[in-house]
């Protein structure tokens, strides 16, 4: 993993390879945890639990 991340110029890139390997980073829980927040002004447990589960399933290409 580190060997592919060695050319990434910014975190985005970083952040976009790994996604492309198949992970789910905490930056992508931080940001799908955040638009949970501007809507609904708030994040619940159960809203991190399912923002991980559906995050993972896109990153996996299993789009909920």
């Amino acid at each position: 993993m580190a060997k592919a991340l060695s050319d990434a110029k910014s975190l985005d890139e970083a952040n976009l390879k790994l996604n492309e390997m198949g992970v789910y980073t905490e930056l992508d829980l931080e940001r799908d945890l955040y638009r949970v927040y501007v809507e609904r002004g708030r994040v619940t447990r159960g809203d991190v639990l399912r923002a991980r589960r559906e995050g993972m399933a896109r990153v996996r290409g299993r789009a909920p």
